[in-house]
């Protein structure tokens, strides 16, 4: 990736238990959850409790250097 390009990306939970998934240093706008679209105002999050199966799509800027 190259800096501040936006990145769209898929998180799943395959485990059998819920799970705190998180990008190091990077806040992501929720773009969906289990395939229907996120509705109302943006949701940003910096960490998702991820249950079993499901699946979230979401969005960041990739601005920051130092997270990786």
């Amino acid at each position: 990736m190259r800096e501040n390009e936006i990145i769209r990306t898929t998180l799943v939970n395959r485990g059998h238990e819920v799970h705190p998934m998180h990008l190091h240093g990077h806040h992501a706008l929720v773009l969906s959850r289990n395939g229907l679209p996120a509705t109302g105002s943006p949701w940003w999050t910096d960490t998702l409790d991820i249950r079993p199966g499901e699946v979230f799509e979401v969005a960041f800027v990739a601005d920051n250097p130092e997270s990786g």
